[in-house]
């Protein structure tokens, strides 16, 4: 006889959207990527009408607010059908994302829990606030509720418990499990239902779920006041006192973390009804214990067949004596499909796109992107026309703005500040040499804007929130981070100039011939240090318009050359003023004559090869 499945589970076209691994964060220069990739793929699957979502979870390892983003995705999607499918584990905040779907599937060995609430590492917050902390954790209560409640809605009966959902949330939480014995429904109860109806039971009991590794370590008594945060300010509102408090009907009694944030919640409480059975009174002599979950230390997480026995997992069954539950495993696509009544199963991976995507908006990458424009485009300023450095250049700063601007983290404003400085910066090397404030400014302009990219839209130097500690945390970095990449891209030009000649590899992508070339054509000898073969004072011709920049022949060599002084015309006797790396700069005229009536050290006549003669003489 053909198993008969629920309506709310029945789902012919079923989308499956891995997630693996960790789930990495909203970082200092980059957005989650993880994220990115879930909504993409979510984005898929509503174009292509399916009617179910199974996100294949295995991670232990998440970012707090990467894992929120993905479970507020999941809320507003338009497919309303959605399932949480645990193969290994979703432990850490990646339980954020099992809780937030409509059901939870699991396969042998999995397990769930451990969420970080308090979003510490090494022992310190990562620059949030006392009140930053606390809307976190209000909005994180607000969610654990009304996932619940949902679902519930969805069930039409009461499965997932709200404490126990408040409890994976916040592990400073006691609960035991209890059965009404008169219905047979089981729940959970707090510290203080526990001292109200059952006072005669053992509240010593050993739980039966297991401590959360996600190196928060909480103290033995649990959770202290958010006072006691590291960089708290004083004078923070302080917990209701004692574990009797109940702070709102809709959060457990005895969790200090929930009872700091008691009276924000009751004035935005959750609009779904709780399914809850209600306790009085009646409820006395009706109620036995079960299983202690939790004794509120800490993170924790279940085993699946805890879970079947707290009613997370949807595919339970009875166990024969019809007491408890037994968790039916869902290990292979068949055994899903046949669960889920499906014809269909597209697994949605992440693209290549995302892979690269990825790449080129982590950090180390960005910095290097950033070297290399930098150092290319001090090549080409210091020796224009090589074209290939600007080419180089060109490309880095490209693939370093495009993922930003697909990302949202780069705007117009970004893009006009870096293509303006550049062109400032131009006006410096080949119009206005040496003059500086174009150089200034347009250096300036383009630190501002690359800084910018790492920002998305709407925030920054010019936002509402820029003094917030977390945009300004982001911006300080990132300032950090370029000014480091400038520093590193001045050391290679420089390691560059010194060992050019020597490098295989640069050898075979110039000229050797320094015969007839056309000028703008870069020769090995125009990369190497100008000192070896021009010196100061030496005289030469101008072979083509110095504008400022233009082809001169020194000591019988043809060389690239700006002009330090103004523009010059073609034919124009010039003089050697100043040689810095590979850049050789000229003046008109001959060169300085000292005080004795001799022509300064290291000057020739001009056209001459060094030997005094001039080209008559040597024909």
């Amino acid at each position: 006889m053909p198993t008969i499945l629920p309506a709310h589970r029945l789902a012919p076209k079923v989308a499956i959207i891995p997630i693996r691994g960790e789930i990495s964060g909203d970082g200092r220069s980059s957005p989650s990527m993880v994220a990115q990739s879930v909504e993409r793929r979510i984005a898929i699957a509503e174009r292509e009408q399916a009617d179910a979502l199974v996100f294949e979870l295995d991670s232990e390892i998440g970012s707090h607010d990467a894992c929120a983003r993905i479970a507020a995705m999941i809320r507003e999607s338009t497919i309303k059908r959605s399932f949480a499918w645990v193969r290994t584990k979703a432990v850490g905040n990646s339980a954020l994302i099992a809780l937030a779907c409509q059901e939870i599937i699991l396969a042998d060995g999995a397990e769930l829990g451990g969420i970080n609430a308090f979003d510490y590492r090494r022992g310190r917050l990562r620059g949030v606030t006392d009140q930053q902390l606390a809307d976190r954790w209000l909005k994180l209560a607000q969610s654990m509720v009304d996932d619940a409640r949902r679902t519930n809605d969805v069930l039409g009966d009461y499965v997932r418990d709200e404490p126990l959902h408040m409890a994976l949330a916040f592990g400073d939480l006691s609960l035991w499990w209890v059965r009404d014995l008169s219905t047979g429904r089981e729940f959970s109860l707090d510290e203080g239902e526990m001292l109200r109806f059952l006072p005669n039971a053992s509240t010593t009991d050993a739980p039966v779920a297991t401590a959360a590794s996600i190196g928060l370590a909480l103290p033995a008594q649990g959770v202290r006041p958010p006072g006691w945060l590291v960089g708290a300010p004083r004078g923070s509102p302080q917990p209701l006192q004692g574990v009797l408090t109940q702070p709102h009907a809709d959060l457990p009694a005895g969790s200090p973390t929930l009872a700091f944030i008691a009276n924000s919640y009751a004035s935005e409480p959750s609009a779904l009804a709780s399914m809850r059975p209600q306790l009085g009174p009646q409820s006395r002599g009706q109620l036995e214990v079960v299983a202690r979950i939790w004794n509120g230390t800490g993170p924790f997480k279940l085993s699946g067949e805890q879970m079947a026995q707290f009613g997370l997992a949807a595919n339970r069954s009875r166990t024969p004596d019809g007491r408890g539950w037994q968790l039916d495993a869902i290990n292979t696509d068949d055994e899903l499909r046949a669960f889920l009544g499906a014809t269909t199963l597209a697994r949605l991976t992440p693209s290549v796109s995302d892979g690269v995507m990825s790449a080129l908006t982590h950090p180390f990458t960005r910095m290097v992107l950033i070297v290399i424009f930098f150092a290319m485009m001090f090549v080409e300023m210091l020796k224009p026309g090589t074209l290939v450095a600007g080419f180089i250049s060109a490309s880095a700063l490209l693939l370093f703005i495009a993922p930003a601007f697909l990302l949202g983290l780069a705007s117009w404003w970004e893009v006009l500040a870096i293509g303006l400085g550049i062109v400032l910066l131009a006006v410096e090397v080949f119009v206005l040499p040496g003059f500086g404030v174009p150089g200034i400014m347009g250096l300036l302009l383009l630190l501002w804007g690359l800084v910018g990219t790492f920002s998305p839209q709407g925030s920054g130097m010019f936002s509402p929130g820029f003094m917030q500690s977390a945009e300004l945390s982001r911006l300080l970095w990132a300032t950090l981070m370029v000014l480091g990449s400038l520093l590193t891209a001045g050391l290679v030009v420089w390691l560059v100039v010194r060992q050019f000649g020597e490098i295989p590899l640069f050898r075979k992508l110039v000229l050797t011939n320094e015969g007839d070339v056309t000028p703008g054509t870069l020769t090995t000898s125009d990369m190497q240090p100008a000192d070896t073969f021009v010196s100061l004072y030496d005289q030469g011709i101008t072979l083509t318009r110095m504008t400022p920049v233009g082809r001169v022949e020194i000591r019988g060599r043809i060389v690239d050359c700006v002009s330090d002084a103004s523009l010059l015309p073609a034919g124009q006797q010039v003089h050697v003023s100043s040689v810095s790396g590979i850049r050789i700069g000229v003046s008109p005229g001959p060169a300085p004559v000292s005080e004795g009536g001799m022509q300064a050290e290291g000057g020739a006549d001009a056209g001459s090869d060094g030997t005094g003669q001039g080209p008559s003489e040597r024909s």
